[in-house]
């Protein structure tokens, strides 16, 4: 399996733990669900991080040193991009790092997940429709 399609089945992962954590929100009144929603987001970072660290070893420097310019030049971009992206998730991460600070603020919970999800699902959706299948097309030239 292509590393291409790797990130691909990591970005449905991580769409299936988001989906996850939507259907725990409704429930965060109670402690149980607080700590049934920290172990999702324990499995999300173990995913979102190995998926970023692959990524950053891997796509960004294939795309960024090819022959495509076009290539190079949106993969560049979205290298510098993901750098937000990262900060907002560490801010998340540090902020909502247990079922504690989960149940004892679920307003404001629920207010930073949706901010991160959105960024999420902007990220994945751009890079399945427009830097993978760059990516794809660089590496049968290659």
């Amino acid at each position: 399996m292509s590393r291409i399609a790797i990130w691909r089945k990591q970005h449905d992962l991580i769409v299936d733990l988001a989906g996850d954590v939507e259907a725990i929100l409704p429930r965060l009144d109670t402690i149980e669900a607080a700590e049934q929603l920290a172990k999702v987001l324990i499995r999300l970072d173990s995913v979102l991080l190995t998926h970023l660290t692959s990524e950053d070893a891997f796509l960004y420097p294939a795309m960024i040193d090819g022959s495509d310019r076009n290539a190079a030049d949106v993969a560049s971009s979205f290298k510098t991009e993901m750098g937000g992206i990262v900060h907002s998730y560490s801010r998340f991460k540090e902020t909502w790092s247990g079922a504690a600070a989960i149940h004892g603020n679920p307003g404001w919970f629920r207010r930073d997940w949706k901010a991160l999800l959105a960024a999420l699902a902007n990220r994945i959706e751009r890079e399945n429709t427009m830097l993978y299948p760059l990516a794809e097309r660089a590496e049968r030239v290659g």
